[in-house]
Order: C-alpha cells, then sequence, then structure tokens
C-alpha cells in the first residue's frame, strides 16, 4: 500500500491508483524523474533566485550524504528560494484546489452520507470494491496528473485516501463506516492532506539530489521520513486549535482560508532553522 521514494522507486502498484493513471501525465518521461529539469533548472515557479536555488540543491545533497544533520535548514532556504512563504503558498494552485475538494468531500460525507456525496461525484459504489470505489474518488477529487503540481496533489490525496481504505478494510469492506467520520478524524485527514502535499512537492523538486547523493536506498528514506515527520510536525501544531472540519467547503471565501493555511505553514517552515 506503499507511495513511492524519490530514491527507491516505486514499491508496488497503489490499489488506490487508477488502471490509467500514469505518473508521467500525457508525456513518455515521468515528470518528477526529468533529471535535467532538477538538476539544470530550477522550479517554474521558483522566485528567479538563481543562487539560493544553487544553495538548497548544495544543501540538500549535503543532507542526503549525511555531512549535515539539520533538515530544518534545508526546507527554510528551499521556500526562499520558492520566494518566501507568500509566494510558495500561492503557487501551490493544485494543492489548494484539492484541499477545498478534500474538505468537501469529508463533509458531503459526515453531513449527507455516502449515497448522496458519491452520487454528487458521479461514483456508482455499489457492487464494486473498496478499491476500484476510492480509484474513482482519486479523479473526482484530484487533477489529472499532467502536470509535475498535479502529480504531486495527486501523490498527497492518495496518502489520505489509503488512510481511509485501511480503515475499510477494517470494517470488512464496508464504506458506511465513513459516515461515523467525527471530528478528530476529520481534521487529521485535512492536516495529513496539506503536510502530504508540502512533504511531496519538496520532494519532487529536490529528487535529483536524494539519487544521486544517497548512500543506500534505507538512508534516503529515513531521510525522507524525517523530513515528512517534521512537516507533518509542523502542519499539526499550526492547526490544532483550528476545527477543519466546521468550514464551508463550498463557500466562496474557503479559497482564501486555505491559501492562509499553507502560508502559515510554509511561513513556520522558512523561519526555523
Amino acid at each position: 500500500m506503499g507511495t513511492s521514494s524519490s530514491y527507491g522507486g516505486p514499491k508496488g502498484k497503489n490499489p488506490l491508483l487508477p488502471n490509467d493513471f500514469d505518473d508521467n501525465g500525457n508525456d513518455n518521461e515521468n515528470p518528477l524523474k526529468n533529471s535535467k529539469n532538477n538538476e539544470d533548472e530550477q522550479p517554474k515557479n521558483i522566485n528567479p533566485n538563481t543562487e539560493l536555488w544553487k544553495t538548497v540543491k548544495t544543501l540538500t545533497s549535503k543532507l542526503v550524504k549525511g555531512t549535515i544533520k539539520n533538515n530544518r535548514t534545508v526546507l527554510s532556504k528551499y521556500v526562499k528560494a520558492h520566494g518566501g512563504a507568500k509566494k510558495t503558498a500561492s503557487t501551490a494552485k493544485a494543492g489548494k484546489a484539492t484541499t477545498k475538494n478534500l474538505g468537501g468531500f469529508l463533509t458531503g460525507i459526515t453531513q449527507q452520507g455516502i449515497k448522496d456525496t458519491f452520487q454528487q461525484l458521479r461514483i456508482d459504489y455499489e457492487n464494486k470494491s473498496v478499491e476500484e470505489v476510492l480509484s474513482e474518488t482519486v479523479n473526482q477529487l484530484a487533477p489529472s496528473g499532467n502536470t509535475k503540481e498535479e502529480v504531486i496533489a495527486r501523490n498527497a490525496i492518495l496518502d489520505v485516501l489509503e488512510n481511509l481504505y485501511e480503515d475499510i478494510e477494517k470494517n470488512d469492506g464496508d464504506l458506511t463506516i465513513l459516515e461515523k467520520l467525527n471530528e478528530e478524524k476529520f481534521n487529521n485527514l485535512m492536516r495529513k492532506y496539506i503536510s502530504s502535499y508540502i512533504f511531496h512537492r519538496f520532494l519532487s523538486d529536490l529528487e535529483s539530489r536524494f539519487e544521486k547523493n544517497a548512500k543506500s536506498t534505507e538512508s534516503a528514506l529515513q531521510i525522507e521520513n524525517d523530513i515528512k515527520e517534521y512537516i507533518s510536525g509542523v502542519v499539526d501544531n499550526k492547526l490544532k486549535g483550528q476545527n477543519l472540519a466546521t468550514y464551508d467547503y463550498s463557500s466562496d471565501k474557503i479559497q482564501g482560508v486555505i491559501e492562509n493555511i499553507y502560508f502559515d505553514c510554509y511561513e513556520i517552515i522558512e523561519n526555523i532553522l
């Protein structure tokens, strides 16, 4: 059920991945595996600060090699290279859109039930496996994966739905267990998405540094996990006082609310060394 590591490659087909889903988008080359773009070109939405971007790549290489240990410095410089927290949040377009979609989906499940919610998403869940239903849900909540940014958002939603998959499997594949989603679980899933998006975005931008400098698959995975846990901690601590289950995800104002959430999280990452 795992996702893929930047260094070790895919660990197996995620059962929630639609059969027609290809990380490559419409191209034959995986946008997350384009070493030329990763190594020689800074991401398109990064503020054109070439020297700072070079510093980020150098620090990431040292982190992966083990010559430095502080991943917070790397992540801070990374946000600065994107133009700071405000710029980094404003360019997280697919991430913010999918955050809104996920919030609306979870709200629908808890308030209207699975029948009406899946009907609104045009998903026929009857007589289908859990994998099939959640795979179709991925397609409805996340973008198609035609661009690097869309792939990042899609990978993050897979992390969240994988969590729901495990809950459903524990209840003999009964999808109605989702209707018992409480506020605590709702908030955990929303925070999970936001932290997963931030993590996958960082990893995709600097993947070549991991591939070229990792001493082993295990060491690369450990560094990735440490970074993931740190980002998760930032998001959890920042949002622990916010009840995301009470938000109106159909409101015109929700985009601004989500924008502020990403800004707040990126600001903490930028300022803590």
